[in-house]
């Protein structure tokens, strides 16, 4: 069981709400939750640099997943939504992937990201190659234990758990998940992929 912290910190106020936000989630992980899924960009940082504070103790007792691909805030997003912004995509690359992953390292006060996940992920653009040599890096110096992505579409999970960049985990909402149960767990089965439930 886990908890998702999107809205977790305050971008306004900073380190003066730090304590408060380290009694929510050790009160979490009293109540028998694991696992705490947060981004790079969930209240600037402060989301990951509030669970670095709460866990970096007894780090080896939770599960952290963050993720990497999204430049802009969920505010910001809405707010071009609104005023009929264009939003210009970020591409991925080596260099954007493994900062991002620095920075998410630094702010959870850690030397390891139990799942990285990029963060709704263009399947059109992304780049298969230069994905899969980023993670087997990272894997292999031990930054990362598993990667995914947080979809929002079951096209885009049956595409990036069929080309094989070293996939185990997908996130999807849970309106998602049970209006498409059937074909969820037929791709699961056949590609060995695991999914984590959010918006529940």
């Amino acid at each position: 069981i886990g908890i998702g912290t999107a809205k977790l910190g305050n971008i306004i106020y900073g380190d003066s709400l730090t304590k408060r936000y380290k009694r929510l989630l050790l009160d979490a992980y009293d109540c028998g939750l694991t696992y705490f899924d947060t981004s790079n960009i969930y209240r600037n940082g402060w989301s990951e640099k509030s669970i670095g504070h709460a866990f970096h103790n007894n780090r080896d007792q939770v599960i952290i997943s963050t993720k990497v691909g999204k430049k802009k805030t969920l505010t910001s997003r809405i707010v071009n939504k609104i005023i009929k912004k264009p939003e210009k995509e970020m591409v991925l690359s080596k260099v954007i992937i493994n900062d991002s992953v620095k920075s998410s390292l630094e702010n959870l006060r850690t030397n390891y990201i139990d799942i990285l996940y990029l963060h709704s992920p263009n399947i059109d653009t992304l780049q298969k190659n230069l994905i899969k040599e980023v993670f087997d890096s990272l894997r292999e110096l031990g930054t990362v234990n598993f990667f995914g992505a947080s979809c929002d579409t079951i096209k885009e999970v049956q595409h990036l758990a069929s080309i094989d960049i070293g996939m185990s985990y997908f996130q999807i909402s849970a309106v998602n998940y049970f209006d498409n149960r059937q074909r969820y767990l037929e791709i699961a089965e056949k590609f060995n992929v695991s999914y984590v439930i959010n918006r529940i």
